[in-house]
């Protein structure tokens, strides 16, 4: 059976505390999480774990199944942000190409480095 190919449009929340040294990404749409001490480190390390994400889904017919949508104030958060890069291709691994077509990012950094639970409402 042929399976459709899904394009994914990720947005990322990008925290960066520089009291800490660090980067924090967050997807909005999947549940992806990486740190990193720079925002070219942060981009590489999403990619990564966006490919073993999709490997783990590998089960699934439909990865678009697995698409959630973040919290309002995780959005508040991304679209007040600075986008530092739109549409960043995301790597895609070969086993995951049969279910996945292209997958690009746009990653939104923040100034708030205040936890995201403490923006709840």
């Amino acid at each position: 059976m042929d399976m459709e190919k899904k394009d994914l449009k990720l947005d990322v929340l990008v925290r960066h505390d520089p009291d800490r040294g660090v980067y924090v990404a967050q997807c909005l749409q999947l549940d992806i999480t990486v740190q990193a001490p720079s925002m070219d480190k942060l981009k590489e390390r999403f990619s990564h774990a966006f490919g073993a994400y999709v490997m783990l889904l590998r089960e699934t017919d439909d990865v678009s199944k697995a698409i959630r949508s973040a919290p309002r104030p995780y959005w508040e958060l991304f679209l007040t942000g600075n986008v530092d890069e739109r549409d960043l291709p995301i790597f895609v691994p070969a086993e995951a190409k049969s279910r996945v077509g292209s997958v690009r990012a746009t990653f939104s950094v923040t100034k708030r480095v205040a936890p995201l639970e403490a923006a709840s409402p």
